[in-house]
């Protein structure tokens, strides 16, 4: 007769090398980010097909007990319908993976954009699939979104904003958590990612959209990070680490004066433009956060200038080729 560890060990098979290296990573990435493992809520994993979105949910279901209750998970396909037979056909794959892994998935489908949109649709896209994450979550009460964004998007991105000026504002480039939304693989390498597919012989979809060169992003991807990367091997760790350190420093809540709260020195939530405040040298009060609080109530998707009490102006710029948008606060004139 065998014994509860006999039953564990066959149940939870040995871990692969690439498989073990890339989880120890996520578990590490998460206990450094102060989230209390396993997670107590629902998970969605947003699976596009792709290579990077099958091994996270791979990974978690092969080897994430620690992480996550796999009678808890869930993928999460939203299907843009921007390329005809291939979107289906993508959208066909992530179902049939749920049923080969014993897992429910849930099915979006999303109207492409008109071909007179004046916004990108790479724009116009990532604003649907937040419009879907923030409904599903709603569906299943306190759910949380796992997305594949790998430590080579977290330094593309930094790059990206070093080049356009926007490291005073966004220097810690992709988060690991924003809201319900976390990225397991955010320290984790592209090239990781894919030895591991290799490895556990599983197939994906590839979206050939993400190598055309009329975007610049996928120019930056495929031509400017490896010639880089030749030139300066530890690059792509130095920039991660750049931002990791950016994010640590910026992700600290920013307190309210304690003369305008009912509870003296309670610290509020940490908003997106809470890392502004602190670098401005503005003396956060309740007011100003009521202020931008009740502009977004009204439109969570605005975007345009408050002016907030003391005399500062806080500027929301919608996002550029998939990149989170962009908050400036400054001093106006008197």
């Amino acid at each position: 007769m065998e014994g509860p560890q006999s039953a564990a060990r066959k149940r939870y098979p040995k871990m692969s090398p690439v498989g073990g290296r890339l989880i120890r990573q996520v578990i590490q990435l998460f206990r450094t980010s102060g989230l209390s493992l396993p997670l107590d809520s629902h998970i969605l994993i947003a699976v596009s097909g792709g290579s990077d979105s099958v091994a996270l949910a791979h990974l978690m279901l092969k080897y994430g007990r620690k992480l996550v209750q796999r009678s808890r998970v869930s993928l999460l396909h939203i299907n843009h319908q921007w390329r005809g037979l291939q979107s289906d056909e993508e959208e066909l794959f992530v179902e049939r993976l749920g049923r080969l892994w014993g897992v429910p998935v849930i099915v979006r489908r999303i109207a492409p954009p008109h071909p007179d949109c004046s916004q990108s649709w790479e724009e116009v896209a990532r604003t649907a699939r937040k419009e879907v994450f923030a409904e599903e979550v709603k569906k299943l009460g306190a759910a949380r979104i796992f997305t594949a964004h790998h430590a080579d998007d977290l330094a593309e991105t930094v790059l990206w904003r070093i080049l356009t000026g926007t490291t005073d504002t966004h220097g810690g480039g992709i988060c690991f958590q924003t809201n319900l939304e976390i990225r397991p693989f955010l320290n984790s390498r592209k090239k990781d990612i894919r030895h591991y597919l290799a490895e556990q012989g599983q197939e994906f979809h590839e979206d050939p959209t993400n190598s055309e060169d009329r975007f610049l992003r996928a120019r930056m991807r495929k031509v400017l990070m490896p010639e880089i990367e030749k030139l300066f091997p530890k690059s792509i760790d130095r920039l991660v680490n750049l931002a990791m350190l950016a994010q640590q420093q910026n992700g600290r809540p920013s307190k309210v004066d304690s003369s305008e709260h009912p509870s003296e020195g309670q610290e509020f939530e940490v908003l997106p433009y809470a890392a502004l405040f602190q670098s401005s040298g503005l003396h956060v009060r309740r007011k100003h956060f009521d202020a931008i609080r009740a502009k977004l109530k009204v439109d969570s998707h605005w975007r345009g200038q408050i002016h907030l009490p003391g005399g500062w102006r806080l500027s929301r710029q919608g996002a550029q080729q998939g990149l989170d948008d962009c908050w400036t606060l400054e001093k106006t004139k008197r």
